[in-house]
Formats: structure tokens, C-alpha cells, sequence
């Protein structure tokens, strides 16, 4: 399948949101500084962290500057929206989350 820069960032995109570790595990220190970049063959996606816009219950929704640059061309900026669910399991004592990114 021949996927576009677009397609690609996308998906890189909702690896980005998705990528948070464990309950418990030790975070990096170099993969707690944003903004987060992930570079493909030809592209680079940037996402800058994002911006909490509420949270009620365990529902939340946030924003995120985002720019894609292909090849030696110059980067195009955008934003991304997010949705998402954050479930704590008391029995497993373990948090999961749902993310979606989109508008």
C-alpha cells in the first residue's frame, strides 16, 4: 500500500498519544521533554505537547500542535484534537487509557 506523508503522520500521530507507559514503570528522562518527534524515511512529525481542555469523570478532551516536514521542505504546522478515557482497575491496580485523535 503506497501511503501518503499525511497517512503516515497520522498514524505516527495516534503512536505518539498512545505511547505512554505503564502504571509504575520509569519514564526516560529524554522521553519526557516535548516536543515528541518521530522521523520517517523522507518526513519528520513533531507534536508539541499537548493542551488539556477539560476532564470530567474519566473523560477528557485535548489539543495539540502538530507540524509534518517533508524531505528538505519546509515544516506544515496544524493541530490535532484528542479524546479520550482514562480507566483505573483497582483489582489489577493498573490505569489504562483510550485515546482517539481527530475532530
Amino acid at each position: 500500500m503506497n501511503r501518503s506523508p499525511f497517512q503516515y503522520a497520522l498514524i505516527v500521530l495516534l503512536a505518539m498519544a498512545g505511547a505512554t507507559p505503564g502504571f509504575g514503570q520509569e519514564i526516560p528522562d529524554e522521553e519526557k521533554a516535548w516536543p515528541r518527534v518521530m522521523k520517517g524515511e523522507s518526513f519528520a512529525v513533531t507534536m508539541y505537547e499537548p493542551q488539556l481542555d477539560s476532564w470530567k469523570d474519566d473523560d477528557f478532551e485535548a489539543r495539540a500542535a502538530v507540524s509534518v516536514q517533508e524531505g528538505d521542505g519546509g515544516p506544515v504546522f496544524g493541530a490535532v484534537w484528542i479524546t479520550g478515557r482514562i480507566d483505573v482497575e483497582d483489582v489489577l491496580d493498573q490505569v489504562f487509557g483510550r485515546f482517539c485523535i481527530g475532530k
